[in-house]
C-alpha cells in the first residue's frame, strides 16, 4: 500500500520535483563559480562582481 502511495505522490510531485532540483542545480552552479578566482572567471568571460 505504501509503495502504491508513494508512486502517486511521485507522479503528482515529477514536475514540482523537477523544478525544485533545476533550481538546486543552478544555485549549485553559482556558489562554484563564485569560488572561481577572478582571473579564471575573466577567461571563461564570466561577470566579475
Amino acid at each position: 500500500m505504501i509503495k502504491s502511495l508513494l508512486q502517486e505522490l511521485h507522479r503528482n510531485l515529477t514536475g514540482y520535483h523537477t523544478i525544485k532540483f533545476t533550481s538546486y542545480i543552478s544555485l549549485v552552479h553559482a556558489s562554484i563559480i563564485k569560488k572561481l578566482c577572478k582571473r579564471c572567471r575573466q577567461r571563461l568571460h564570466m561577470p566579475v562582481n
